[in-house]
């Protein structure tokens, strides 16, 4: 009798890996961190997440090639990246995408992907900002990006903003816990953006989803909030095509605003999901 053995290989989430940037135009290119008025040391990057080396920062400013075709894993020990202007950014100067798990930026060595939240929750603007850098235009995906629970004030404003090529966003943001500010701006001048990603908040807070989609081409958001408090998503779909369609459940039918720029805009159609 013939046995036949079958290799199973263990597949690591994406919520388990550390933060990466991956090259997607098929050359080398060049990762450049920024490190503005913020606390991050430690930078760090690998091939495999196995081995690491140092990145040596200079007048604020490190370097690291990005073979093509391949990830570059990051990892650093920090309390914010950002600040509430300006911040540290993660740029590269060919078209690239982001993954991974944001909290290795953090955690650095201590990072196993069991974190769920910012270590220092009082902190304000924890990401603002990061990849608005000077490559920000050649950044196409986040698809694989984890943002996981952790949230706080500002954490992820202006996340994305500017990153006109920017095509498939994170799937969803998954916090339910919001603080204000949390994304505004998020995806703001992200031209090229048609769909937004799962915002999976039951109970949003004012402010938390301010201006997150102006000027994109977004036609489609989905969320999943059964409240809608004032102030919710002032302006959020500003300067955007008409025609789209907000995905909305039972319980928040008649409590969004509807034909305002703080809910459902005018020209915009709601779709009840169960």
């Amino acid at each position: 009798m013939i046995k036949t053995y079958i290799e199973t290989r263990y597949i690591k989430p994406m919520s388990m890996r550390n933060f990466f940037v991956e090259d997607l135009s098929g050359q080398d290119s060049t990762l450049t961190v920024n490190i503005y008025n913020s606390d991050v040391s430690n930078l760090q990057y690998s091939l495999d997440e196995k081995n690491w080396n140092n990145i040596t920062v200079e007048n604020n400013i490190g370097t690291a090639t990005v073979s093509a075709n391949s990830r570059l894993y990051l990892r650093a020990v920090a309390t914010a990246w950002g600040t509430n202007n300006l911040g540290s950014t993660i740029t590269v100067n060919r078209n690239f995408a982001v993954g991974g798990n944001i909290l290795s930026l953090l955690y650095g060595s201590s990072f196993d992907g069991t974190q769920t939240q910012f270590i220092d929750t009082t902190k304000s603007y924890i990401f603002r900002r990061l990849f608005t850098g000077s490559g920000k235009t050649n950044l196409i995906s986040a698809e694989n990006l984890v943002l996981l629970t952790a949230n706080s004030t500002g954490c992820y404003g202006s996340l994305f903003n500017g990153c006109s090529n920017l095509t498939t966003p994170p799937p969803t943001l998954p916090a339910n816990d919001l603080k204000q500010y949390c994304y505004e701006g998020m995806f703001e001048s992200c031209s090229r953006l048609t769909y937004s990603p799962l915002l999976a908040a039951t109970t949003p807070v004012s402010y938390a989803y301010s201006n997150m989609f102006q000027r994109t081409g977004i036609l489609t958001v989905t969320v999943a909030a059964t409240t809608w408090p004032n102030n919710c998503a002032t302006t959020w779909l500003y300067y955007i095509p008409n025609g789209g369609t907000i995905y909305i459940p039972a319980a928040l039918d008649g409590v969004i605003p509807e034909n305002s720029y703080d809910g459902i805009p005018s020209g915009w159609n709601k779709a009840i999901v169960s």
